[in-house]
């Protein structure tokens, strides 16, 4: 699915904000979409923290983007607002 996100270069870092219920799968199984269409991935900590919040009790994970992208995984970039 075409979500009209422009392949980028990422930062060496990237955020992924969730809440600790899912901490463990994550660390098990990695960060999947799921059923939506995304994983959302932050620039700061602080918008991570925020997207965490949503979920329950805030828990943010450190993406190492750079060796990501050097391994071959696209990643887009789309500006959203945490509301």
């Amino acid at each position: 699915m075409d979500l009209g996100y422009a392949p980028s270069v990422p930062p060496q870092s990237l955020y992924h904000g969730t809440s600790t219920k899912n901490v463990n799968a994550i660390l098990s199984e990695g960060i999947h979409r799921r059923k939506r269409q995304a994983v959302h991935l932050s620039e700061t900590g602080e918008t991570a923290v925020a997207v965490g919040t949503r979920h329950g009790r805030p828990v943010v994970l450190v993406v190492d983007s750079d060796t990501m992208h050097s391994a071959g995984f696209t990643l887009g970039a789309a500006r959203t607002e945490c509301a």
